[in-house]
């Protein structure tokens, strides 16, 4: 029978063998700067949505075209999208996205403002060092993750995101599948969206490279 007594006494029993797992609890001020980078990240996610109805719609845009550019802006202005309710919701998006960049420029400050202040800010400025991260995907690394440190080996941060495969196997048979998808999911997708950003950030990372970031590399 599961009573508090005898799970207090394997728990005690557990601890004094030295086999439980310590576990890092977040402070009150990690929570709050966590809270800050998904709601711009929650922010971003609603504007994006727009580029994917486009690509349902089968509407494409032109070829060199960033996305989000003033080019770009003033191109999804121009479209007119049918049948007409399809048009309809267009309209409404297009009507949300000045408030969203708005919100996505407030939480950017707020963030920036943050940033120094927060006990991991050197590990930030550390991963920044890397091709392929900016201030945002340092960031966002540093709320969902915290210290580094708390993880054994890297196999034991790939399963946090779960970005390690599936498997199920036994005896000489061996099965492996699809990542498990089980880990956080704000820190899976930037660490999809890093590796496409490294082509193209070489330029934007000796712009910001310092003295500082230099002597971390």
């Amino acid at each position: 029978m599961k009573t508090d007594r005898r799970d207090a006494r394997k728990l005690a029993e557990d601890l004094r063998a030295g086999s439980l797992t310590p576990v890092h609890l977040s402070t009150r001020e990690e929570e709050t700067f966590r809270d800050v980078v998904r709601a711009r990240a929650s922010a971003v996610e609603d504007r994006r949505r727009m580029k994917s109805a486009l690509l349902r719609w089968d509407i494409h845009r032109p070829e060199g075209m960033l996305a989000w550019r003033p080019r770009y802006r003033q191109w999804i202005r121009t479209l007119q999208p049918t049948p007409l309710l399809r048009a309809a919701v267009w309209i409404e998006w297009l009507g949300q996205l000045e408030e969203l960049d708005a919100r996505i420029q407030r939480l950017d400050t707020a963030i920036q403002q943050a940033m120094p202040t927060h006990p991991l800010y050197p590990l930030m400025l550390a991963f920044q060092a890397l091709r392929g991260i900016d201030w945002i995907t340092a960031a966002t690394i540093v709320a969902e993750v915290g210290d580094l440190s708390q993880f054994s080996r890297p196999t034991a941060l790939m399963a946090f995101t779960g970005l390690v495969p599936s498997e199920s196997s036994t005896g000489d048979t061996q099965w492996r599948g699809h990542i498990t998808k089980t880990g956080n999911v704000h820190l899976r997708r930037v660490f999809v969206v890093v590796p496409d950003l490294c082509p193209v950030a070489a330029a934007s990372l000796r712009k910001r490279e310092s003295p500082r970031h230099v002597a971390i590399r």
